[in-house]
């Protein structure tokens, strides 16, 4: 085997793809160990290695591809354009152009990677630094795909590669190696048809096919990915990027508020975001963090932990024997409904009934808030704010009548973005209001749901190595 050739494949293994991974190259797998030894002795490259090594000859790839997930009733597609630039056999740059659509919503996404650095913006936003948390589709993927579990590849058709993915371990692993919009549980995926299609003569890859179901969260999805190479050639291209350009970022007046909220949150597409919410009542605060993953109206994953010292702490996906009494009903509340589109929706629907709170006006410029605050002023009646809280746990509001109830919601003055919603109550006597439930979003579209699914199972691993410990240790 010519040198140089491995590189392809220990790159999504332990660079850019498996960005969830803690472990530096010097801390090898026993994974990458096995695949290298494979790869020393020849045995999976016998077949494919023409294709592979004429891959690793180019310095620049350009190519579209498509992702279709489909649940029988609802669909969300996306589109993307890419541009790969190697240097001495290595990932050194790539550029991909990302739209997401659903229905009548959609989302772009620019994604930029120069060594290992990674950056993302959406919707034409400033660039911010990805930290391995969201990353999209590289050619590097699906050549891995190629070599990596025990299932054996189909050569029968020439100019085509085929593979039937059912290794329990790349399995796993593989939801987390791509950009996908939903989480991939553990078992929720038997098998993944992996095509690679190739000119017979000069061993140029054209095209890469990934079909996959997945059955999580009580529904059914089919996941249609298509990847053609348009431009392969010897040579790179700078790819000519600004990341210090900055976007010219507008205040929206108060005015026209509503249809510029309408816009910013009805027309974009958001299935993953965090939610950051928390109970104060006088000086005790209780704080918690969720990540969630939803596809239209299903709710396909909520990661959780508590913050204390402003980290978040324990991150494992939701199940009801990790709650306490404190969020355990907000979090079988979350798990079931989508409050964002929720609370945008009421917003809307009820515009009229909130009043817009205004800043202190001898606040300076630099002092002022990011956000809009508008309020909604509810009767002496517990009852009614519970009605819009619709399934929260808001009963540690109730205060001895006369009371008065409330809801704020937040909105950030450049995008239109609900940020955050609050529930309170006070009373005549209370000098400043200090019970209150709070909501706040953030982290739009900002990360890979799988890799969350995989830190998951790798804690729930790590548990049950110390409980064997424990156990053995026991018996000694």
């Amino acid at each position: 085997m010519k040198k140089g050739l491995k590189w392809v494949f220990l790159l999504a293994l332990i660079g850019f793809v498996a960005a969830c991974d803690t472990q530096t190259v010097k801390e090898k797998k026993p994974e990458i160990i096995e695949l290298e030894k494979k790869i020393e002795e020849g045995k999976i490259f016998d077949q494919i290695q023409p294709m592979l090594q004429t891959f690793n000859e180019n310095n620049y790839y350009q190519y579209e591809g498509s992702l279709v997930v489909d649940n029988g009733t609802e669909q969300l597609t996306k589109d993307y354009q890419g541009q790969e630039n190697y240097q001495e056999g290595k990932l050194n740059s790539y550029y991909i152009q990302t739209q997401v659509k659903e229905g009548n919503q959609s989302t772009q996404f620019d994604f930029y990677g120069q060594k290992d650095k990674g950056y993302i913006r959406s919707d034409g936003t400033n660039w911010q630094t990805s930290d391995g948390e969201r990353l999209p589709d590289l050619l590097v993927s699906y050549l891995n795909l190629m070599v990596e579990g025990e299932d054996q590849l189909d050569l029968c058709q020439e100019g085509q590669v085929k593979k039937e993915i059912t290794d329990k371990d790349q399995l796993r692993l593989l939801p987390s190696h791509f950009d996908w919009p939903i989480a991939v549980e553990e078992g929720s995926i038997d098998s993944v048809s992996f095509t690679m299609n190739y000119d017979p003569k000069s061993f140029q890859i054209k095209k890469f096919e990934l079909q996959a179901q997945v059955d999580t969260g009580g529904s059914s999805y089919q996941l249609n990915q298509i990847v053609q190479i348009k431009k392969a050639q010897v040579d790179a291209i700078p790819l000519d990027v600004d990341l210090n350009s900055q976007l010219q970022e507008s205040v929206i007046d108060s005015d026209s508020l509503l249809e510029a909220f309408k816009k910013a949150n009805l027309s974009k597409v958001y299935y993953t975001y965090g939610i950051n919410f928390y109970h104060q009542m006088d000086e005790s605060l209780d704080e918690a963090m969720a990540y969630v993953n939803y596809l239209a109206s299903d709710n396909l994953l909520l990661a959780y932990g508590e913050v204390k010292d402003k980290k978040v702490e324990d991150l494992r996906l939701y199940t009801k024997d990790l709650m306490d009494d404190r969020f355990g009903k907000d979090l079988t509340a979350f798990s079931q409904k989508n409050y964002y589109d929720y609370f945008v929706n009421y917003f809307i629907e009820h515009f009229d009934d909130f009043k817009k709170v205004d800043e202190k006006e001898d606040q300076s410029e630099e002092d002022r808030p990011s956000y809009y605050s508008y309020r909604y002023f509810v009767e002496d009646n517990l009852e009614n704010i519970n009605q819009i809280g619709e399934g929260l746990d808001l009963s540690f509001l109730e205060k001895p009548s006369p009371a008065i109830y409330g809801l704020d919601l937040m909105i950030d003055k450049v995008s239109g973005k609900l940020v955050s919603v609050i529930f309170w109550s006070a009373t005549g006597q209370e000098e400043q209001v200090q019970t209150l439930y709070g909501i706040h979003f953030s982290q739009f579209n900002a990360f890979n749901p799988n890799n969350l699914v995989l830190k998951d199972a790798k804690a729930d691993q790590s548990v049950s190595e110390e409980a064997e410990v424990t156990s053995s240790d026991a018996v000694e």
